[in-house]
């Protein structure tokens, strides 16, 4: 068994690492940057919402939880064209420099490696995403991932493949309604006895010639609300977690309970 000492020091060691968030979007075989929030906004033209900074939210209840704060997409009129079926590849690497970092921090990789994968979306009426309230229920979880093989401590989870440089990769379901939709990208991790949440928000245009989307058998979930939280202890099972819990409690486990509503498969 881990000693509890070094359990603590080893989760304050990863709390002082860098966050950061989704850098970049490659589909099919085209990049679409990000948000620059270290920049002037203005100027700027990405088809993701704007975030201030690369620090994760702490509670599953802050009101910002939706699309990061303020909610406020950085191009209105830009949407990325993805035909149904395709991937989007989410980039948590980074390939430049911040000012006013170090040098050593220029080719830094997302620095967690343990925690769910979520991607969610939600569709825009009227072809317009600025009608939608990102805070409102209209959300539908559309890809997962969480523990891979091996155990909470010991194991291989899928947020390592973002540690190690990976992308974080997911396929428009073929038969998709074609219209435009915000997608949400959020990781959370929870090796470091504290839940981190890390959500981006981009726009979107789904093309082709399918007709699925959720129907009145799934519940569509709201940002926050989405994860069952008190205060600054979010209660879900599989985010409830201490760092005594994720290395002592959980040490031999296998199973990790995934949070937030069932994935949507058309």
């Amino acid at each position: 068994m881990l000693n509890q000492t070094l359990v603590f020091a080893f989760s304050c060691l990863v709390c002082a690492n860098a966050h950061g968030g989704v850098w970049k979007y490659e589909i099919e075989g085209k990049l679409y940057e990000g948000y620059k929030w270290w920049e002037p906004y203005e100027g700027q033209v990405s088809m993701q919402y704007r975030w201030p900074n690369r620090s994760p939210f702490w509670t599953a209840i802050d009101p910002d939880l939706a699309c990061n704060v303020g909610g406020i997409p950085t191009s209105p009129n830009i949407y990325a064209p993805v035909h149904a079926g395709s991937v989007i590849k989410a980039h948590y690497d980074k390939n430049f420099s911040i000012p006013g970092e170090y040098p050593s921090s220029t080719n830094q990789t997302w620095s967690h490696t343990a925690g769910p994968i979520f991607v969610y979306m939600a569709e825009c009426p009227e072809y317009d995403c600025g009608k939608v309230d990102p805070k409102a229920p209209i959300w539908f979880k559309v890809y997962e991932a969480g523990l891979m093989n091996g155990t909470w401590p010991a194991g291989y989870w899928a947020m390592a493949g973002l540690f190690h440089g990976e992308t974080l990769d997911f396929a428009i379901p073929k038969d998709m309604k074609p219209g435009r939709y915000l997608i949400r990208h959020e990781l959370i991790s929870i090796e470091v006895g504290l839940k981190q949440l890390f959500p981006e928000c981009a726009q979107i245009e789904v093309i082709g010639n399918g007709s699925s989307i959720p129907g009145s058998d799934y519940t569509r979930v709201a940002f926050p609300g989405a994860y069952s939280d008190s205060g600054t202890t979010i209660v879900d099972p599989g985010l409830n977690v201490t760092a005594i819990d994720f290395y002592v409690v959980h040490e031999n486990d296998t199973h990790y309970p995934m949070p937030g509503p069932p994935l949507w498969k058309p």
